[in-house]
């Protein structure tokens, strides 16, 4: 017991003593205090408002934040962003929908596509399986999303479409270390879930 201790930076007494306790759980506390730079829920809010907003919704985070510094406002960091979208599901629900536009050149039967892609080709497959489990299931998508999706794929050059098709953009939502280790889940209101 004392060298998985060491491990783990705590005594073997102090597990002696946990022990002792009727539920024998951890202890240990955790933080007493919420930083002081943690955002509100109304700053939680703003981010997801202006992220969804016309003007930015089909921009990432990356872009988000410089094009709202050039007009001399300040919402939250990258990562902040990042973290919330993440919570929200919408990280990778976007980048997800991107993909399948860019396969099929339209956003009919977004749902479709992806079983289809999922039962084609391997490589592929993993990752939309991966999309899938981040997301708890199959998405779903309004009128309104694919619409945006419509006009995102209109916009988007030969070499764009072909880009996006490797789908390094649902690797990269899928890998950001910035929400990495984030492993709340979305909250019920938003959420993208299928029911």
């Amino acid at each position: 017991m004392d060298s998985a201790c060491d491990m783990i930076g705590i005594s073997s007494r102090t597990v002696q003593r946990w022990r002792r306790v009727p539920d024998g759980e951890d202890g240990r506390i955790g933080p007493r205090r919420v930083p002081g730079n943690k955002l509100s829920e109304g700053e939680r809010k703003e981010v997801l408002q202006v992220a969804n907003s016309p003007q930015y919704k089909e921009l990432s985070p990356k872009q988000i934040v410089p094009q709202l510094a050039d007009t001399g406002r300040y919402v939250a960091s990258e990562s902040s962003f990042y973290r919330i979208l993440q919570r929200e599901g919408q990280v990778t629900h976007r980048e997800l929908g991107r993909y399948l536009v860019c396969v099929a050149g339209q956003a009919g039967d977004l749902s479709g596509i992806l079983n289809q892609q999922i039962s084609r080709d391997i490589a592929t497959a993993q990752r939309l399986r991966r999309c899938l489990e981040k997301l708890g299931g199959w998405p779903e998508w309004s009128l309104e999303q694919s619409s945006e999706l419509e006009l995102f794929y209109g916009r988007l050059t030969e070499n764009q479409v072909r880009a996006r098709l490797l789908g390094k953009e649902i690797d990269a939502a899928l890998e950001d270390p910035r929400w990495l280790a984030d492993v709340s889940p979305p909250s019920s209101q938003n959420s993208i879930r299928s029911r």
